[in-house]
């Protein structure tokens, strides 16, 4: 994945030049121009996530939902079961020992779900991985934070989220951004992490490449100028969807921003 995800980026749509990383002077009415052309005053409706967008084109959606219902279906199951167990059990002397069952029943069910919870955070990576999408593009209607999430390769693009001098923008789906924000923690620049090397591995099932284009290529206008963009803000943009190589990146025409 890693390897798909360094060939999209070399082909053009981010910059692997270090240099300095102020954006280039544009011209000011330009700029307006674009605004005026792309910043919707109203956020549209039936916004998706990164994971559910990439879902629908691979066609995973009935899995994942019917993976829920499963486990739904067990918890169900094993509290009928430990019910009913309760129940059956009348004597007085055994009270204190069936408040002890009892608690760790309530134990194993709390890390049944802790389980099941971090099972579902990594199930869109294992429901997409070597297959083909279903659906080439379609239109879509994405809701995301712009970076948020370890940087995939930062050699290949130094300054993710942006792209240098272009309208170019990861975007991160908004529920891997709020678990790194709930582990959120603190090491030195440089300093090897394991929690933060896992999730840059995931990064690729994670993010899309939000692309404003004009004549087939991206403006050359940096996002944050452009847009006046920061890293962590929430967006809503409107376009198109592909996949390529792996990555599912957005040919947006339209873009909303909460403030």
């Amino acid at each position: 994945m890693n390897r798909l995800f360094l060939a999209y980026i070399a082909s053009g749509l981010a910059l692997a030049s270090l240099g300095c990383n102020q954006p280039a002077a544009v011209d000011p009415a330009l700029v307006e121009q674009y605004r005026a052309k792309l910043v919707m005053p109203d956020e549209p409706e039936g916004a998706r996530t990164v994971v559910e967008v990439r879902n629908a084109m691979y066609g995973v959606e009935d899995a994942a939902e019917g993976h829920d219902h499963e486990h739904e279906g067990e918890a169900a199951t094993a509290e009928a079961t430990a019910d009913a167990s309760q129940a059956a059990n009348e004597h007085a002397d055994h009270e204190h020992a069936e408040g002890e069952e009892g608690h760790e029943h309530d134990h194993e069910h709390a890390e049944g779900e802790a389980a099941h919870e971090h099972e579902h955070e990594h199930v869109h990576g294992a429901a997409t991985a070597g297959k083909e999408p279903v659906i080439d593009e379609m239109e879509v209607v994405l809701v995301g934070a712009v970076g948020g999430v370890p940087n995939p390769s930062e050699q290949s693009h130094p300054e993710f989220p942006f792209a240098k001098n272009q309208a170019v923008f990861f975007l991160a789906d908004p529920e891997a951004v709020a678990e790194i924000e709930e582990h959120a923690h603190q090491h030195a620049p440089g300093e090897e992490c394991s929690f933060c090397a896992s999730h840059a591995a995931d990064a690729a099932s994670l993010i899309a490449v939000v692309q404003f284009a004009e004549n087939g290529k991206p403006i050359p206008v940096d996002a944050r100028q452009l847009f006046d963009l920061k890293e962590k803000e929430t967006v809503v943009v409107k376009g198109t969807a592909k996949i390529a190589g792996g990555i599912l990146t957005v040919d947006a025409d339209g873009l909303y921003v909460r403030r």
